[in-house]
């Protein structure tokens, strides 16, 4: 039997195909999304060790690491909020560790001059 539909079973395949090269072409992007890379991760490494003493690094590593499991941070994360990740992240590394403040601000101000960013 012929279908009554031709156009519309066209595009309807159409439609199909075009989604399923889309989001093929399109995964490569989503992937890489908040992923740094090794380069990247290298180069902020370099500028921290050059501003921050070891025990500096060391607390403020330790403070991130508690800062991330905070719901807040998670929450905005998840909703894609970049500035509002970054003010919660900077709200919970004090709750994690209240002195933790001036090497915050001085990693965050080596990093954006490293980037050629202003304070």
């Amino acid at each position: 039997m012929k279908n009554p539909f031709p156009i519309r079973t066209f595009l309807s395949a159409s439609l199909a195909l075009a989604l399923l090269l889309g989001s093929a072409s399109l995964a490569p992007a989503l992937e890489q999304r908040g992923a740094a890379s090794p380069e990247k991760r290298a180069a902020r490494q370099r500028v921290l060790q050059s501003v921050l003493t070891k025990d500096e690094q060391m607390r403020l590593r330790a403070a991130h690491q508690k800062a991330r499991n905070d719901p807040a941070v998670q929450a905005a994360r998840a909703a894609g909020d970049r500035r509002g990740a970054h003010a919660a992240m900077r709200e919970a590394l004090l709750r994690a560790d209240p002195t933790i403040g001036p090497v915050a601000d001085k990693a965050h101000n080596a990093l954006r001059a490293a980037h050629g960013k202003r304070k």
